[in-house]
């Protein structure tokens, strides 16, 4: 048996969904950023096109601690593209983007989080309970190992998701409020 440090694992055939490996797949977990694999999905799955403009608002700092969570700054009336709000999501796990995305998205982050609820019993996860689109704890948001490898594979079909978990680095050149890349 391989050795795993960690508390939980499932380890899921992407094609089949057959698990291939398992420990402690269905006890709950704090998800922390892995919960942004949810959030890219739900937001890719509502918006037309990639070319969509999001707009931030101050609201996005709501539960983000500037100086001690993941962001890249944004500031209320800078604007980024749908699809520069999934590379900061994802690449840079910005936490004030996947709030925005969810306030652009549902017009606030306790509706995205029922979206995010209702798409993940979709997927067929039966443990899962979100309250946030960034992870950042709440003790009502978790999820075990088996919902988090269904909703990967579930994102991994989607190849604008897998498009952009594949780039390892990614450049906003500017934006309408500054000149500096981010």
């Amino acid at each position: 048996e391989p050795r795993l440090d960690s508390k939980a694992c499932c380890i899921m055939d992407q094609k089949t969904g057959m698990v291939l490996f398992e420990k402690n797949m269905d006890e709950k977990h704090y998800p922390a950023s892995i919960t942004k694999i949810l959030t890219a999905l739900v937001f890719l799955e509502h918006i037309d096109s990639r070319d969509e403009v999001v707009t931030f608002t101050d609201e996005c700092w709501e539960g983000v601690d500037h100086y001690d969570n993941m962001n890249i700054d944004m500031v209320a009336g800078e604007k980024l593209t749908a699809e520069q709000c999934l590379y900061a999501m994802l690449v840079a796990s910005a936490n004030e983007v996947c709030n925005q995305g969810a306030i652009y998205t549902a017009g606030s982050v306790p509706a995205f989080a029922d979206m995010m609820n209702e798409r993940a019993a979709q997927i067929g996860c039966t443990g899962s309970h979100f309250v946030t689109p960034n992870g950042l704890h709440d003790p009502d948001h978790y999820l075990p190992a088996h919902d988090m490898a269904l909703i990967s594979r579930e994102a991994m079909n989607n190849e604008t998701f897998r498009k952009i978990t594949a780039t390892p680095t990614y450049t906003i050149k500017s934006t309408n409020m500054r000149k500096e890349p981010i």
